[in-house]
């Protein structure tokens, strides 16, 4: 059994003239090599979501085969071959589906608590129950690993006890003590067969111990690796399994928050009301933003998807990693609301990203870029190496790699072959380091970078944004147009006739204004601002990325942009100080807005133009990154447009 092959078989067991029994099984060999998984002799990535429950409708698993078969084939569809089951077992109609569609299932002992000597009662109860579901389920293939539970804490050597007794019971699986055991301080223990954990020991102020790209502000310096360094393609977790002599597998990896769809109420017709849904759309009303739901749900769930793919290549690129557990490819509908998911609770798409487009980053086969930023000037050579992972199901031989550069009208720029391609199974490969001069673009573009296997279904590809080199951001009057860091400079020219563009100073709106926040905010808002209150930590922004409803507008004149966050706007993102702006009309929104959670609901302005005035406020502290080529670019853009604007009615 694999996830291409699940082949299943039917024993007949019979005591003559007494009783018979039939057993349905498959046949697989799952067990490691080093720090990667082997299934049949073959290496496997386990790309991998969390099943927390979630069945809106009934409120309880189905005992349906045919209703688990549709589940794992949905997930299938989107590149998952694995699932984990968060301290809980499903019934045996999932192992009976999941048997047939190929996916490794990590059922979980019922505990997120404590394991403690004098706790004989819980000790006694869960090696039984162990035990138990061993009985039950350990005959199908699909049950490839067993885990004590989520998150657990103390007594370390009773844990190891339960799973060496486990282990001495049935072989057939792999084992841990836990998942993402000892929170603060994860740590792999030599009865193990592998380690799920979000990092490797303690977090250090560089996440070189960080085992995915993002965390809450409670965990982690500024919510992880995605957020606290300047994007790029070649960042992965090798440092952080370095010394590792088993698999390694990234936990809860993502948890991007989605705006709601407020649409998703009428689909719940069953025992469960979306009073959570119905709360958060009249906050929303009480705003007069209601109209901007839709918008709202499609660019968070554009930057949610986005840095999914980061999070998922991250883990690709990084050699011999055992595989990934997205938090999740589907939403939570408890604890707070957790919207993480490009899936609802219903397991049905949000329209935010294509299976097609979700399947070129998480697939068995996947071509990687790693280049070491995304904007560059037309001066400078664009370098990149070219990758491809491969997790299928053999050896790759004698295949052309097809490398492109083009515009987004699809002019090609530049074209390379790599032929006679031999790209071995069960690791990651490098092929070429491609040189590709910019001189040639003579404006700002946005370009994309493709690398396909021919004549396969695979294929990847990367934005990059590509600027002239203009003039340095400064105050004073440029062609006619004042800039000012001044707020009572500001308040004597806004009202003019002249243009004026105000950078504010961080201290000047620090009451009026939330931090900037690149990544979707984590999980939920209220529940970790309220956990990083109590550790007397800086908390989260709370913001969901940028809506940017008309990217052509003419203050992105030379400032490419979609209508959401994308990696150009990272630096001018992590130095701004989104300004609050519910006091201006409710029918008022800025050219460049901050989606904010739905807890607290407030219109935010990153860039806007005050009504009747020729006066454009930026709230990213421009000068704090005055070297980086977007930033000079937008800058550069912003003076163009107040040079011919007129006042905005």
């Amino acid at each position: 059994m694999d996830e291409y092959t699940p082949y299943l078989y039917n024993f007949r067991i019979e005591i003559p003239n007494y009783d018979s029994r039939y057993v349905q099984t498959g046949l697989r060999d799952f067990k490691t090599a080093g720090t990667q998984f082997i299934n049949n002799e073959r290496v496997i990535f386990l790309r991998g979501k969390n099943e927390g429950g979630v069945f809106p409708l009934t409120g309880y698993p189905s005992m349906d085969i045919n209703d688990w078969k549709r589940y794992f084939e949905t997930i299938r569809s989107y590149g998952i071959n694995h699932v984990r089951f968060h301290s809980w077992t499903p019934p045996q109609a999932a192992f009976y589906a999941a048997d047939e569609t190929g996916i490794f299932l990590q059922p979980e002992l019922p505990l997120w608590g404590t394991y403690q000597e004098k706790d004989t009662t819980l000790i006694s109860y869960m090696k039984q129950e162990g035990k138990r579901i061993i009985q039950a389920y350990g005959n199908h293939p699909s049950f490839a690993m067993f885990s004590l539970g989520n998150e657990l804490e103390g007594d370390t050597a009773i844990m190891a006890s339960i799973v060496k007794e486990l282990k001495q019971y049935d072989k057939r699986h792999l084992y841990i003590l836990g998942t993402n055991n000892h929170y603060w301080n994860p740590q792999p223990h030599p009865v193990e067969d592998f380690f799920v954990a979000m990092r490797h020991g303690k977090a250090t102020d560089n996440n070189s111990t960080d085992l995915r790209g993002s965390f809450s502000f409670a965990d982690s310096n500024q919510g992880g690796i995605i957020n606290c360094n300047a994007p790029n393609t070649k960042r992965n977790f090798a440092t952080a399994i370095q010394n590792m002599d088993k698999p390694v597998i990234g936990h809860e990896t993502g948890q991007y928050q989605v705006y709601p769809n407020f649409e998703e109420i009428d689909k719940y017709t069953g025992v469960l009301r979306p009073l959570n849904f119905m709360v958060f759309k009249k906050r929303l009303e009480n705003t007069g933003m209601d109209a901007k739901a839709k918008d709202f749900l499609k660019a968070s769930g554009a930057l949610a998807a986005l840095c999914y793919r980061e999070e998922i290549e991250m883990s690709l690129r990084t050699p011999q990693f055992g595989g990934f557990q997205l938090l999740d490819l589907q939403d939570y509908p408890g604890q707070g609301t957790a919207l993480v998911g490009i899936l609802d609770a219903f397991l049905e798409s949000k329209n935010v990203i294509s299976t097609e487009k979700w399947n070129e980053f998480c697939n068995d086969i996947v071509p990687l870029a790693r280049f070491s930023k995304y904007c560059w000037n037309t001066d400078e050579t664009f370098v990149t190496e070219v990758q491809i992972t491969n997790y299928g199901q053999s050896d790759i031989k004698d295949k052309i790699i097809s490398c492109t550069l083009s515009t987004e009208d699809g002019g090609i720029l530049y074209s390379e072959d790599i032929g006679n391609a031999a790209i071995p199974q069960g690791r990651l490969s490098t092929f070429k380091s491609l040189h590709i001069p910019l001189n040639h673009i003579k404006e700002s573009q946005k370009l994309t970078f493709r690398i396909a296997l021919k004549n396969t279904s695979y294929h990847n590809s990367w934005n990059i944004w590509v600027y002239p080199r203009y003039d340095k951001i400064r105050e004073g009057v440029i062609d006619g147009v004042t800039v000012t860091r001044d707020s009572k400079v500001f308040a004597k020219l806004y009202q003019g006739e002249k243009p004026v563009l105000y950078i504010p100073k961080e201290k000047d709106i620090k009451g009026q204004s939330v931090g900037g926040l690149f990544i979707s905010d984590f999980w939920n808002y209220k529940v970790f601002n309220n956990v990083t209150k109590s550790l007397g930590k800086e908390s989260s922004p709370g913001t969901l990325g940028l809506l940017i409803e008309n990217p052509e507008h003419g203050i992105f004149n030379s400032f490419p942009t979609d209508f959401h966050s994308n990696w150009q706007w990272w630096n001018i993102i992590k130095k701004s100080s989104p300004i609050i702006l519910n006091e201006m009309p409710k029918d008022y929104y800025p050219i460049v807005q901050v989606i904010d959670n739905f807890e607290r609901n407030h219109k935010l302005g990153l860039i806007y133009q005050l009504p009747g005035t020729k006066a454009l406020v930026c709230s990213s502290d421009l000068f704090a990154i005055a070297d980086e080529p977007e930033v000079k670019a937008l800058f550069h853009s912003l003076l163009n447009y107040l040079k011919t604007e007129k006042k905005q009615k």
